[in-house]
């Protein structure tokens, strides 16, 4: 299955050709700019995706969106979630000068690439094998427990049920969109 698209490169072709602007001039477009160009620089192998979204810019990889960065008062948000320990932590980086954003990315740029490495529902691959590393049960009771590895098939997803069936080559998981294990699969399997 083909992860949802987050965005395309000729929605970030703006982005790229933005100029500095003044100390007056500093706005989400430009901030956003400015972090795609130091994620890029720093993990060329990520295909970083951005586009702007009712007076925002979001931006992300094929299969989440990672960061917000949106007007605030004179000056900008940067908002990311937390890394593996504080993942539920919302964290918010106020701009209020374009040294600012350079003086963020030593923690910034870490965030991204680890949100965007993460193993999700759509980066299984076919023939590689899975380990579950805690016990959950899934949309219909089966049980998985740690330590159990198994070989990834394919996986099909119903929009209608909003349902993820991940065929593995000795059981299928089902797991609807709403559950934890959709969110946080890296916290449930690690590639064998």
């Amino acid at each position: 299955m083909t992860p949802p698209a987050c965005g395309t490169p000729p929605e970030c072709s703006k982005l790229n050709t933005m100029e500095e602007p003044d100390a007056s001039a500093l706005s989400p477009e430009w901030v956003a700019a400015r972090l795609l160009d130091a994620l890029r620089a720093r993990f060329p192998q990520t295909e970083w995706l951005s586009r702007e979204s009712q007076r925002e810019w979001l931006f992300g990889v094929s299969d989440r969106w990672i960061a917000w960065i949106s007007a605030k008062g004179s000056g900008v948000d940067v908002a990311i979630f937390g890394d593996r320990r504080r993942r539920e932590e919302k964290l918010v980086f106020p701009v209020c000068k374009r040294a600012d954003v350079d003086a963020l990315l030593p923690e910034f740029c870490p965030l991204a690439a680890w949100w965007a490495g993460r193993l999700t529902v759509y980066r299984l691959q076919a023939g590689k094998v899975y380990a579950v590393m805690r016990e959950f049960s899934d949309a219909r009771g089966a049980r998985f427990r740690p330590e159990e590895e198994h070989v990834f098939v394919e996986s099909v997803y119903s929009p209608h049920d909003n349902v993820h069936a991940l065929k593995f080559s000795d059981v299928t998981l089902v797991l609807e969109d709403s559950d934890p294990v959709v969110e946080d699969f890296d916290r449930y399997f690690r590639a064998g």
